[in-house]
């Protein structure tokens, strides 16, 4: 019962549900790959279309 209380506590603080939106994921990819070259080669798009 207590491990399922420690697993409970740890999901929570830890992960949260992943956007929805397309404009939110790529925001959520640029904070996290730093620039918007880098989202735009990881997803093989245009570095404009992230911007925009």
């Amino acid at each position: 019962m207590l491990g399922d209380s420690l697993d409970r506590a740890v999901q929570g603080a830890f992960t949260r549900p992943s956007s929805k939106t397309a404009p939110a994921q790529i925001r959520y990819l640029v904070k996290q790959l730093k620039t918007t070259r880098a989202v735009a080669e990881r997803l093989g798009i245009s570095q404009r279309t992230v911007e925009r």
